[in-house]
């Protein structure tokens, strides 16, 4: 299946070879609330 325009992915963060981390490479993204250091891994595009 073909992923390149999900509106969500789903990943494990802490495995290089995952494809969230590949396009998190060459992709902008930002967490919601910085300032509350929650760090839910969440990370959003286009903000």
């Amino acid at each position: 299946m073909k992923q390149g325009n999900a509106a969500i992915l789903f990943g494990d963060l802490n495995d290089p070879g995952s494809e969230i981390r590949r396009r998190l490479a060459v992709r902008a993204s930002t967490p919601l609330r910085p300032d509350l250091n929650l760090n839910t891994g969440v990370r959003y595009q286009g903000l």
